[in-house]
């Protein structure tokens, strides 16, 4: 929207957004905590989506610990049809034989299938298959030794007779269906599979498990434990590249590597230098000393302390609220700075900034004009922030009104 475009008129906000009221083009301040509440849930309706095939395996692998007893190298077999009454749009003729299994703690292990009538594969928890067993394998219902290597795992140097798979996450799911419409001969193709470790650790042998009965449930769990389990299993599993801009919404919603989940939104950090002398850094404000907005047709002013910390130079910028460009203003003046030659200094090396529709009397040099009906924001900026900013024994004034 350009600059000169009116903003006085009211703004209709859709949704649960329509009970903020508005400043103009701003949300009003005692309202704020509706925006940021919406934020949050915009923000968490992207990643529950975006996270509903890793959270769904993560929480059927927990049923299979939890519920099952079943280690890493066992087989659940589901058979009955209460077997299956807690997998997600079953197939009700033909039996499921699959586990969820933790390479991060098994390491390389070995899935031994016998010949016959079946059908496998394995996928990662983004449910993405990256292996293909059985008939419709590489050994065509030959039965054979598959090799799974563990995500960025240099592949052993093994012979002819294992096929090997590099998986594409830590944690992954094997499964498979026996295809021979005998039953006796299709329970001795479960009894005969076996999933073994491949470096020598200890490892127990393959158990067949039934749910015998109990309840359980694969479906994604409800409410804040979905955020425990996406949490839980986020923290054991490789991050592809794709996934950085998720990663960055994830923390925002309290979730983080290698630390505690605390549901607790912090918003946006300033993006700033941690050393002394490299970089930039910022200072951002929207609000004056009496925490109302910034209002265009107001007259303030800003004292800048001497000897602002910055190796290289500073800025004060004024940007327009709704377009979050420059302001636009008949001046054709931005912001003012260390670079301005003309800035007036007070004998103390300090100095005073002014900003309103009207240039303040002798003080023009250090004036910026804004628009009336119009809000506006600033950035003071630091080039080469020094330690005084970092420690705050530097500090700067609040803008404030005349």
């Amino acid at each position: 929207m350009p600059q000169n475009q009116d903003t006085s008129s009211p703004v209709s906000l859709p949704g649960r957004l329509a009970e903020v009221g508005m400043d103009a083009e701003l949300p009003r301040r005692a309202d704020l905590g509706l925006v940021f509440d919406e934020l949050d849930y915009q923000m968490a309706c992207q990643v529950y989506l975006w996270a509903l095939p890793l959270v769904s395996y993560a929480q059927w692998q927990t049923q299979h610990r939890d519920i099952f007893g079943a280690t890493d190298y066992d087989l659940v077999h589901y058979v009955s049809y209460r077997d299956r009454l807690g997998l997600i749009t079953a197939n009700a003729t033909t039996p499921y034989i699959l586990n969820f299994i933790d390479l991060s703690r098994t390491g390389p292990l070995v899935i031994e299938l016998p010949p016959g009538h079946t059908a496998g594969g394995l996928p990662d928890f983004w449910q993405r298959e990256f292996a293909i067993m059985g008939e419709m394998g590489p050994e065509q219902g030959a039965g054979g030794k598959h090799l799974i290597v563990p995500p960025g795992e240099p592949v052993p140097d093994v012979d002819d007779s294992f096929y090997v798979h590099q998986a594409i996450g830590m944690n992954v799911m094997f499964g498979f269906r026996t295809l021979d419409p005998d039953q006796t001969r299709a329970q001795a193709l479960v009894d005969a599979v076996r999933v073994s470790s491949y470096d020598g650790r200890d490892a127990p042998a393959t158990r067949i498990i039934s749910p015998d009965g109990r309840a359980w449930s694969g479906d994604q769990p409800r409410g804040l434990d979905y955020w425990v389990r996406l949490d839980d299993i986020y923290q054991h599993e490789v991050v592809d590249e794709r996934d950085r801009f998720y990663l960055a919404t994830l923390k925002q919603l309290g979730i983080e590597k290698d630390r505690a989940f605390e549901p607790a939104v912090s918003f946006s950090e300033a993006m700033k230098s941690q050393t002394p002398g490299v970089g930039q850094a910022y200072l951002g404000a929207y609000t004056d000393s009496n925490g109302d907005w910034l209002a265009g047709a107001r007259d303030y002013t800003i004292h800048v302390p001497a000897d602002p910390p910055a190796k290289l130079f500073w800025s004060f910028t004024v940007y327009d609220v709704y377009s979050r460009c420059l302001i636009d203003n008949d001046q054709q003046r931005r912001g003012r700075g260390s670079r301005d030659q003309d800035l007036t200094i007070n004998s103390d090396g300090s100095i005073d900034l002014y900003f309103g529709p009207s240039a303040p009397a002798g003080g023009e040099a250090n004036w910026v004009q804004t628009i009336p009906g119009r809000h506006w924001f600033s950035y003071f900026r630091f080039y080469g922030p020094l330690q005084p900013y970092f420690d705050r024994s530097w500090k700067l004034g609040d803008i404030t009104p005349s």
